[in-house]
Formats: structure tokens, sequence, C-alpha cells
């Protein structure tokens, strides 16, 4: 997240901004050297000498394996629906790390030099979704099973929430703030933006809000700062 930061002000031409957050990075674990001599995200920054001298750091330290020992607080949002006797149960679940709200956030999305980019979505590890049963999020089919939840804002200013396969990513064995690495995989679901109208959401909150008639079907909503992001769900309940 804090690489991520510092390429957001390199971005934006902020070079002490920049190189405060890829500092930070550095002292928190961030090790790939290679990744920014290749990053196009840093190339206002490759002229001027705290570069030169980051990456000489970087390549010079311990390129064996380190462990980070981390801790953090986790939200969850879930539907169960329990079958007669409770013999049977069908739920859906997300678990989340809740980043809290920075006004940063809005100039570094409003500038436009995210689009087109997967952003880490929550705190800490990945956000999960698990479910055993069947669901349909604003038209596309999200099978049973474990997901990896990635946001991306389009080229075109909207949004879209990634569901990646798990197996397929730990495979890969990367961290969410390497997110960027998945682009083009997983299925990709179009959500509605809004400003919200309910103020401004101090921490990321994702939730469900079920029908009140028919709790299979309602909205996923996404709510942080003062945006607001939508879809409308639909499970396939057979309990």
């Amino acid at each position: 997240g804090l690489y991520n930061l510092g390429c957001a002000y390199a971005l934006k031409k902020e070079k002490d901004a920049a190189f405060e957050a890829l500092e930070k990075a550095v002292a928190a674990g961030f090790r790939d050297a290679g990744q920014m001599e290749k990053d196009e995200d840093l190339a206002v920054l490759r002229e001027d000498d705290r570069y030169k001298q980051l990456v000489e750091k970087l390549k010079a330290m311990p390129k064996g394996r380190q462990a980070l020992h981390l801790t953090g607080e986790r939200k969850t949002t879930r539907l169960v629906f329990l079958g007669e006797g409770f013999r049977a149960a069908q739920q859906v679940a997300i678990a989340y790390g809740a980043p809290a709200w920075s006004a940063e956030y809005a100039k570094n999305i409003e500038s436009g030099k995210l689009d087109g980019k997967r952003w880490r979505f929550g705190a800490d590890f990945w956000t999960t979704f698990d479910s055993n049963a069947d669901l349909t999020l604003n038209g596309k089919a999200i099978p049973a099973g474990m997901y990896y939840l990635a946001l991306e804002r389009t080229k075109e200013g909207g949004y879209v929430l990634a569901f990646l396969d798990a197996a397929e990513i730990r495979k890969m064995k990367i961290d969410p703030f390497a997110v960027g690495r998945t682009a083009g995989k997983g299925v990709e679901v179009p959500m509605l933006s809004e400003k919200s109208t309910g103020g401004v959401a101090e921490t990321l909150e994702i939730a469900f809000e079920p029908d009140a008639s028919d709790n299979s079907v309602g909205a996923l909503t996404v709510r942080f700062g003062p945006y607001r992001l939508t879809a409308p769900y639909a499970l396939k309940i057979d309990v």
C-alpha cells in the first residue's frame, strides 16, 4: 500500500511525498528493486539522486526470505439461509480489513492517474468472498467458491469489482499489494457509482442489503469516504 501511494504521488509529480512513501514502504518490508526500476509510474523520480540511492539501498539488502508478523482487525458481512431443521445451510460471506478514509484518496482518484488500474480492495490480507451458493451479481455469474476481491477504476471513470479465483492467486504467491499482477484475471462485475447521500464513511464499509420480501435478492454495497458503489445480487438457494 505504501509503495502504491508513492507511485500515486510520483504521478502527481509530488516528489517529496513520493519519496517519503517509498522510504516507508522499504521500512515496512518492500524489497523489489526490479519493480521500481521498470515501473513507469516512477519515471519522474529517476533523475533525482534520492531515487538512485533508494534503488541502491534495495539492491544491497539481503535477498533471502523475510518474515513479517502483522495483526489487524477484520470485518465481515454475511447472509445465511438455514434449511428445515437446520440440517443444511447456504451462505455467502465477505471478510475484509477496513482502512480509514483520507481526503488524499479522493485527490488521487479524481486526478484520473489511477484509471485503468486494479487497486487493493481493503487493508491487510486479501478481501475474501466465500460462498456455497451460486450468485449473480449485476448480471455476472459467480459460482459457489472462494474468491479474492480487487477493485478497478476503468479508463472511462467507472468501477469494476474483480472476483479472482483464490486457488489461482495462491499459486501465484502474491500479496494484495501486488494486485496489479492480476490484471485481466477473474470475473469483472461493473458497479454503479454515485456520491453517497449518507455522509462520509470514515472507514471502508461492505454490506449486503437484502430485499425485505426476499433475502435471496438485494444489493451489495461498498461505501468509502463520499463514494458509494452498488450492484444487484441474486442467490440461488436450494435448502
